[in-house]
């Protein structure tokens, strides 16, 4: 172009060649981060820019759409500081594209790339040549996104975003060139300013312009008004400034959006669980948040002196997550801290249904990983409504996600499963127990032992016993040539120990099984006591048992009601009390009972002196050293 302008000083290009010169340029100028090293795209852009402002400035005019593209790309370019006799010649024009968007294009590219030049600079002419490119932008009634007005508004900040809210108290000290043009720029679309400009001070933790245009029950409000609103004071909230106080209001916007026929979104139910995880814990440490004290008072006026509790707040906002449960309205994380809320609420009738909601969006996850909530909901669940099929389906989904049944929760499970007519279920926990081995077998082995026996089951229960114990896997191959193995003696002393806690004594088929059962373990220790050393709580425990089996026979214990025993039979009873009572003083010595409290070990000295009397009473010394 300069080389035509120095042959033909006096010809001018065709109006036509000049269009696809700026046309040409532009698509070069479009491809320089594809093809131009990145620590030479600055000077290109700028050299190209330059070249682009050089060409445009020929007299011979652009047509609307390809002005417009200049000055985008310019924009682009980061040559804002070029822009203004471009930007007002394209607002001039009126052959503009005819689809708004494509015309509103331009101005957007200009208020983006000047917001972006005053975030490096803060020089305040990038601030007047974004407001400039809006008002024209505005005046043509050109669309422009609402995330790039908020933008806008925020880097001029509250001061100047006051401006755009009616009748508000103008902080300013003296009105500047900005403000008048911001002023004229909120007169040509007043009310949507003032919404951006509610957004805008909600994200500043000031509610307070939003509020009040709420109040104002307009049914033209947009959806992100609300939202922003919500935000803001669940943030208050998530930074225990005035959470009661807070959360009620926001639950007043959530309820005034509702009733204008809109719906929350996963959002904002997101919003509202992490303000109530941080109201409902108050070790949770609580998020960094500035608000002023004129914000604080101005809420504070606004809210009555006394207001619900967080914990309504819970159970509404849940109940609106099951009536909309079609939508999935609820994100993962989410639906994992509002099911945590309700277990420490203890509300267990929503924990289900909470959990059917999470294995119905994901199947292969569970919303909770902690033991003791899996007890809890366990526990909860084999007493609810005597239906066990839920406490069925949770302990086999806990399984599944590769978890062991707590320990402290066998054998209550156990006795839900024997008392509600599933028998079955018993043999499956105990293969699942010992295949996981986090619980050892002679626990195990107590723990269903003592499930059994107290719902009435003795023999089952001595069969579980006897296999638990002589079953447990081992990798030595045992010699064949060698006389068979003893059964363990623990298998007795738990079986022992633990019948006599669930009162078999009293029953003469049940007594005189587990009495032939003492005798076998006599025969054990006997033949074990030559070869080893036998542990004393194996001895405690099998004694212990026996002796109150006996007492309970003989109608000793206040559990065990009236005896049945009379003449030669109860007399026999007192004899092998007193064979039992002897052999472990021989056997233990001083060592006798210390497997038990000194309390429990004194009450059943003193019940065996009912029928002996020449037993010794503990001192008193010794039972306090003991405790």
């Amino acid at each position: 172009m300069r080389m035509h302008a120095f042959l033909f000083p006096t010809r001018a290009i065709p109006k036509r060649m000049h269009h696809r010169l700026v046309y040409l340029l532009l698509k070069r100028a479009e491809r320089i981060d594809v093809f131009v090293p990145e620590v030479d795209r600055v000077a290109e852009r700028r050299r190209q820019a330059e070249q682009l402002l050089h060409v445009a400035n020929d007299p011979c005019a652009l047509d609307g759409d390809l002005l417009g593209r200049l000055v985008f790309r310019l924009a682009r370019l980061q040559a804002v500081d070029r822009l203004g006799p471009v930007l007002l010649r394209y607002s001039a024009c009126t052959d503009k594209p005819a689809n708004p968007v494509a015309a509103g294009q331009p101005f957007s590219a200009v208020i983006s790339e000047a917001l972006e030049w005053y975030r490096l600079t803060k020089k305040p002419e990038a601030l007047h040549l974004s407001w400039e490119a809006l008002h024209s932008a505005f005046t043509q009634q050109l669309p422009i996104k609402h995330v790039l007005v908020q933008q806008l508004l925020a880097c001029s900040g509250p001061a100047y975003t006051r401006l755009c809210i009616p009748h508000a108290p103008r902080t300013l000290d003296a009105p500047d060139a900005l403000a008048s043009l911001i002023i004229d720029t909120c007169r040509l679309r007043p009310r949507y300013m003032h919404h951006r400009a509610a957004v805008v001070l909600c994200k500043t933790s000031d509610p307070r312009a939003a509020l009040q245009l709420l109040d104002t029950h307009d049914a033209d409000i947009p959806f992100d008004v609300y939202a922003a609103t919500i935000t803001a004071l669940t943030w208050m909230a998530r930074a225990r400034i005035i959470p009661d106080t807070a959360l009620f209001l926001a639950w007043s916007v959530m309820d005034a959006m509702q009733q204008a026929g809109m719906e929350a979104d996963e959002q904002m139910y997101g919003e509202w669980i992490r303000a109530l995880q941080v109201v409902q814990n108050e070790c949770m440490a609580p998020h960094t948040l500035s608000v002023s004290g004129a914000v604080v008072q101005a809420l504070r006026d606004l809210a009555p002196a006394s207001v619900p509790s967080w914990t309504s707040y819970v159970s509404s906002l849940t109940q609106q997550i099951f009536a909309r449960q079609g939508d999935r309205v609820l994100r993962w994380e989410h639906l994992v801290l509002l099911f945590h809320l309700h277990v420490r609420l203890r509300h267990f009738s929503t924990c289900q249904s909470l959990y059917e909601y999470a294995r119905e969006s994901h199947p292969d996850s569970l919303p909770f990983h902690s033991a003791s909530t899996f007890a809890w909901l366990l526990s909860q669940a084999c007493q609810y409504h005597g239906d066990m099929r839920w406490a069925v389906r949770l302990y086999h989904d806990w399984l599944a996600a590769g978890r062991a049944l707590p320990e402290s929760q066998v054998e209550p499970f156990l006795r839900a499963c024997l008392s509600h007519g599933m028998p079955s279920m018993v043999r499956v926990v105990v293969r699942d127990a010992c295949e996981m081995e986090v619980i050892p077998r002679p626990t195990l082995a107590s723990h269903v032992a003592r499930a059994l026996f107290l719902e009435g089951h003795l023999e089952a229960g001595l069969a579980f016993l006897a296999d638990l114990h002589t079953d447990a896997p081992s990798t030595t191959p045992r010699d064949e040539s060698l006389p068979p193995a003893l059964p363990p003696l623990a298998m007795y002393a738990i079986g022992l120990y633990e019948a006599s806690c669930a009162g078999f004594g009293t029953k003469q088929d049940d007594r005189e099984r587990l009495f032939h059962l003492f005798d076998e373990f006599r025969l054990v220790l006997a033949h074990a006591y030559v070869k080893e050393d036998v542990p004393g709580i194996v001895m405690d425990l099998a004694y212990y048992g026996a002796i109150r089996l006996h007492l309970q026979a003989l109608g000793q214990e206040a559990s065990s009601g009236p005896s049945d025993l009379v003449g030669t039979d109860k007399d026999a009873c007192v004899a092998s009390l007193r064979d039992a009572w002897t052999e472990w003083q021989d056997l233990a010595g001083l060592q006798c009972g210390t497997t038990f409290s000194a309390t429990e070990f004194h009450s059943l000295v003193h019940s065996i002196r009912t029928y002996i009397p020449d037993v010794p009473r503990p001192s008193a010394m010794t039972i306090d050293m003991e405790q």
